[in-house]
């Protein structure tokens, strides 16, 4: 073992085939991460350094060859100037398996925990291991557990330090109380107990997007949350949760002696989003969900006067229009709208001669 090592903890990437329509350029905010980690690497440029990727490097599956062949480029300029890469497999790599450029990168999957499932889509397709898939490897008195998404945990080694790496979603409730108090929406669904982290000394968390921080629990294991590095959904880009955390695991002749975080301030909401896109998104959803509402709808009487009314109930304004038909005069409330069509029609005949 070196003398001086260094692993950089590298979250959820999510680099993506598809420019994104309600973003100013995705492409752009997965570049500016690169130039970070690249800074990194020239920081601790007196290490032998190492990586490990906490899954889902890319988002999803792939069109274009060419974006393809962009993307790995970029990944290469890390991959290339450093010792060993290791990966977890996260959701995206087994959910999305065609034309994922992930499994490029991959001659074999050399994680017994990982084939024994054998409803997972994992291929390998490359040539050789530009990626470590792995469950477990020692590193000076230190062992590494690759936690990968929807596999058993690995058990801690006696008279080691367990490091932890995890693409699962395991948190409690003070988790998302911390992370909510800084300005977060999160909508998290039922918690899971941490207490299973404990047999671990430090566990270090992807997959969940926007959990952040580092909590110590009783007999002093530590967990560190990391959010994603790349933000696939426009709702992630937040003013108030800009900063990321890609923290590095420092060894002095084969002893893990710290471990040293590095603060990446993302791009702003006003760097990264097309409002007037999110806008029109968000209508349409609106309209869809009504829809789908409406669809679902069952009535209360047999009367279908009062069953529009329950189903209107939070439209004022549709309310006061049923009522108008209803109650008042026909015309008056249609009048208007039959002189606006004729008033068009109008127009394009006069446009038209």
């Amino acid at each position: 073992m070196a003398t001086s090592e260094v692993y950089l903890v590298i979250s959820d990437l999510h680099m993506c085939g598809q420019e994104k329509s309600n973003r100013i350029d995705y492409d752009g905010e997965i570049r500016f991460i690169f130039k970070e980690l690249l800074r990194l690497l020239g920081k601790y440029s007196d290490y032998s350094i190492g990586l490990v990727f906490l899954g889902d490097i890319f988002d999803r599956s792939y069109r274009k060859p060419s974006k393809v062949g962009v993307d790995l480029s970029l990944l290469g300029l890390l991959l290339d100037r450093v010792r060993i890469s290791y990966s977890l497999v996260g959701n995206h790599e087994i959910s999305y398996p065609s034309n994922n450029p992930f499994w490029t990168l991959l001659n074999s999957v050399d994680s017994d925990r990982l084939n024994s499932i054998t409803n997972k889509n994992l291929t390998p397709l490359g040539y050789v291991n530009r990626l470590q898939i792995i469950d477990t490897v020692a590193v000076g008195d230190t062992v590494f557990h690759m936690n990968h998404y929807g596999v058993p945990d690995s058990q801690p080694v006696d008279g080691k330090k367990n490091i932890a790496f995890y693409h699962k979603a395991i948190y409690n409730s003070d988790v998302v109380e911390y992370v909510r108090s800084r300005g977060v929406p999160l909508q998290m669904g039922p918690m899971s107990s941490v207490g299973t982290l404990s047999k671990y000394t430090h566990s270090f968390m992807g997959h969940m997007h926007l959990l952040s921080g580092t909590w110590q629990m009783p007999g002093g294991s530590l967990v560190t949350y990391l959010p994603s590095l790349g933000r696939p959904s426009r709702s992630e880009v937040m003013d108030a949760f800009l900063d990321r955390n890609i923290p590095a695991l420092i060894f002095e002749s084969g002893s893990l002696v710290k471990v040293e975080d590095n603060i990446v301030r993302l791009p702003s909401w006003a760097e990264s989003i097309l409002p007037d896109v999110v806008q029109s998104q968000e209508a349409t959803a609106e309209v869809k969900k009504a829809i789908a509402d409406s669809l679902d709808y069952l009535g209360i009487s047999d009367d279908p006067v009062d069953n529009i009314r329950s189903a209107l109930i939070e439209d004022a304004s549709m309310h006061h229009l049923l009522d108008m038909t209803l109650i008042g005069d026909f015309n008056a409330v249609t009048g208007g709208f039959s002189q606006r069509l004729v008033d068009l029609r109008s127009r394009r005949e006069s446009a038209d001669e």
